[in-house]
């Protein structure tokens, strides 16, 4: 039912395969010059509207009423550190979106070496 929806909504992102993806996809296209692209990618696949698909699911299946509130705000960050990165990149400001990277990057690995399912 909902709560089974709800588990599988937390699982998916804690194992964030298409983020993952979507991540390599952001570094490709910085690699290669591709900036717009790379910030059209982080803001689709990886920025705030990423957390708001939620609001589609029913009230007992969005994973954040699950998630204790540090969580909440390390994902959050995440999500607004991919939104932050792509409103620069989006502009074609290789230079400020590159140093902006590891911002991203980092919130990434801080979430999810403090939070793991197991």
């Amino acid at each position: 039912g909902v709560f089974a929806l709800a588990d599988k909504v937390v699982r998916d992102c804690m194992v964030p395969r298409d983020r993952m993806a979507a991540l390599d996809a952001v570094l490709q296209r910085m690699n290669a010059g591709q900036v717009v692209e790379a910030g059209q990618i982080a803001q689709l696949r990886l920025g705030v509207a990423v957390w708001g698909k939620h609001d589609r699911l029913p009230n007992a299946a969005r994973p954040e009423q699950y998630m204790p509130p540090a969580m909440q705000s390390l994902a959050f960050d995440g999500y607004k550190a991919a939104s932050d990165f792509a409103t620069v990149a989006l502009t074609g400001d290789q230079h400020t979106a590159t140093a902006m990277l590891p911002q991203l990057t980092g919130s990434c690995a801080h979430c999810h070496q403090a939070y793991r399912i197991r």
